[in-house]
């Protein structure tokens, strides 16, 4: 069951992360090995300044993707690897991308 748990997690942060990720003006990724909750972001990370929520779980898609990395590494489920290093590249990629644009740089 954790393969499935893996697969879940990424497969959910990979479809709605981008989407979240660009659409959150407050926060902006997460330190690994710190919550959403522990470093200042309202709500575990996933509402918007707007108060919509793009990413429908209780968690952020950063935290879903560390999860996933966990879980691949506990399990040596390297199947996955490409696709776990593709969506850490373009969620937390488009985080740093909005931050930089609102922040005028």
């Amino acid at each position: 069951m954790p393969l499935y748990h893996a697969d879940t997690l990424l497969t959910r942060a990979r479809l709605f992360g981008v989407l979240y990720a660009r659409s959150d003006e407050s926060t902006g990724p997460v330190p690994t090995g710190q919550s959403a909750t522990e470093s200042g972001s309202a709500g575990g990370g996933n509402e918007s300044a707007g108060g919509n929520r793009p990413y429908p779980w209780d968690s952020s898609p950063q935290d879903d993707l560390r999860e996933a990395r966990r879980l691949i590494e506990k399990r040596g489920y390297w199947r996955r690897k490409e696709e776990l290093e593709d969506a850490e590249i373009a969620i937390f990629g488009a985080v740093l991308a909005r931050r930089a644009e609102l922040s005028g740089h």
